[in-house]
């Protein structure tokens, strides 16, 4: 930006050499163009690239990385149940229900707990 005003200021005060001078007045305004079109891409890439990528990386939920790790997790288990069992024909049916057996289980006692409560609250007419 001061190599631009600079030229500028030459073209404008030295007037004894006409084509230096409009060389230098030339060249200041394109190099003022060009710094003016940088900050342009800047700000604009700065909208519509890093804003959204700061904002993916600060509203990622670690809730999110937690759920997909258990799930990772779950699916590691059953195949190593599975790679275990030795896919005994006779038990493969057993072993797959066991996870919907497991989550039937866990539903019914969430339940159970939720409609915990004293007999005079629960009477109705």
């Amino acid at each position: 930006m001061k190599s631009s005003k600079d030229c500028r200021k030459y073209g404008v005060e030295f007037n004894d050499n006409k084509m230096l001078s409009k060389a230098a007045s030339l060249y200041a305004s394109a190099q003022a163009h060009v710094e003016k079109e940088q900050e342009e891409l800047n700000r604009t890439l700065s909208s519509q690239v890093l804003d959204p990528l700061k904002s993916l990386e600060i509203g990622a939920p670690l809730e999110d990385a937690h759920h997909l790790a258990q799930h990772y997790m779950k699916l590691n288990n059953r195949q190593l149940r599975f790679r275990d069992a030795k896919l005994n024909p006779e038990k493969l049916p057993l072993l797959r229900i066991v996870p919907s057996c497991k989550l039937l289980k866990k539903r019914i006692s969430s339940h159970k707990h939720s409609t915990d409560t004293p007999p005079f609250l629960s009477y109705q007419r």
